[in-house]
């Protein structure tokens, strides 16, 4: 019996956390969305549940879900970053309720410009709980730059060529191509990139890697 009973007691004390095990979920969650609004844009933004309840609102669910089960996350509204945050978000909150009704579902998507703060919230709160996760974030990043810069040249030429033929399918619920890029949106990132690189937060970058992100420049800038 006290075999079993001491069995019982390490069980418990090798049970994994389950606000970690929820908070690296999340970031994983966040880098997989993120990469897809990177590599296909618009048509990104419209996987989901429509009308409402796109990828972009699901994930920031996850978060406030996430947000809450950090341990200490009440702690992460004291910081300056937070108090500076909460009174734009509820200006944004007092100016949006009284249009729902006039505007419906239109009233919240605009109410996207202060809501996806709560990804601030939620970020910070899954960091603040593991500070670890920010080197795994600069990992995760410096993969996402490469698969974006080899990547971005394929999805130019199906938006630009096949698209224009009709030979790219639309999302049933909005007349948006499956596949879909804005070159404005692509230099951006691609400018992100180069920071990366330049900065040396990730390891050194071989030659083929700068000469695919100067084709990528030349291409998107062209446009």
């Amino acid at each position: 019996m006290t075999q079993i009973r001491v069995a019982s007691r390490y069980d418990l004390l090798d049970r994994p956390d389950r606000s970690k095990i929820l908070g690296d979920r999340f970031l994983l969650t966040l880098v997989i969305v993120l990469t897809g609004y990177a590599l296909d844009g618009r048509a990104w933004a419209y996987v989901g549940i429509p009308p409402v309840l796109y990828v972009g609102e699901l994930t920031m669910l996850f978060g406030i879900v996430t947000l809450l089960c950090m341990r200490g996350w009440v702690r992460m509204f004291r910081t300056t970053q937070a108090i500076v945050l909460l009174p734009f978000m509820a200006w944004g909150f007092v100016r949006t309720i009284p249009y729902i009704s006039v505007y419906l579902v239109d009233a919240l998507r605009d109410g996207v410009i202060w809501g996806y703060a709560t990804f601030a919230f939620a970020i910070a709160a899954v960091l603040m709980a593991d500070p670890s996760r920010l080197n795994r974030l600069l990992r995760w990043y410096n993969l996402y730059a490469k698969i974006f810069v080899a990547t971005m040249p394929f999805v130019w030429l199906i938006s630009h060529v096949f698209a224009f033929a009709g030979m790219v399918p639309e999302w049933p619920w909005a007349s948006v191509s499956i596949v879909t890029i804005k070159e404005g949106d692509a230099l951006v990132h691609l400018g992100g990139i180069i920071a990366f690189w330049v900065s040396g937060l990730g390891p050194a970058v071989a030659w083929p890697w700068i000469a695919l992100l100067t084709l990528n420049l030349g291409i998107m800038g062209v446009i």
